[in-house]
């Protein structure tokens, strides 16, 4: 079984993967796949640096995630040209992470998980949703950003309604720890009696 994991910056779509985890699932992180597949020298970094500059590019040859991030967090046509890029790299590595774990409950952990085409791999989709403020707060916290930053990373990105409307189930991590655990082992029950009856 393949559950897709998805949702918006700063949801807790992380701690929803930890607690999957624990039922016995293994997780693919598609940000850590984004990493490897954009890392140094890279067939995928090489394209990106001729769409997008050299300023992308750190003093290493690296990939500057913030710089790119100025870029297509501003501007619609290139966050669309980055995610045509990328996920066909990303798409690759996927097939190669199914046939590596064949039989195994996987949880692909991708934040960009529709955008990719990911869903028609997966059994079930689930999404973290939360509140806005929330959200720009949690991401202020973790990744050390302005509030005008956090905004317009969030104002980048689908609405509630647009995972509402293509997933199987939707979290709200509006709460504690705890509630989030309560909603995802509910959603598993949910699952599992599903697959049951089916058989």
């Amino acid at each position: 079984m393949i559950i897709g994991l998805t949702g918006g910056s700063g949801t807790g779509k992380s701690s929803a993967a930890r607690l999957f985890e624990k039922e016995g699932f293994v997780i693919v992180d598609f940000d850590r796949i984004s990493r490897e597949v954009t890392s140094k020298g890279s067939e995928c970094l090489k394209e990106l640096e001729e769409n997008f500059g050299s300023i992308i590019i750190d003093a290493d040859g690296n990939l500057n995630r913030k710089a790119l991030g100025e870029i297509v967090f501003a501007d619609e046509e290139k966050l669309a040209l980055l995610n045509r890029i990328e996920h066909k790299f990303i798409l690759k590595k996927s097939d190669e992470i199914e046939r590596e774990n064949e039989g195994k409950n996987l949880v692909f952990d991708a934040p960009l998980l529709f955008e990719a085409g990911l869903e028609k791999k997966c059994d079930y989709v689930v999404s973290i949703l939360a509140e806005r403020e929330k959200r720009i707060s949690r991401i202020c916290k973790r990744d050390s950003l302005t509030r005008e930053s956090a905004q317009k990373r969030i104002n980048s990105q689908p609405s509630d309604n647009f995972y509402e409307e293509k997933s199987d189930f939707c979290v709200y991590n509006n709460e504690s720890a705890q509630k989030l655990e309560f909603q995802i082992c509910k959603i598993l029950r949910s699952i599992k009696l599903n697959e049951y009856s089916q058989i």
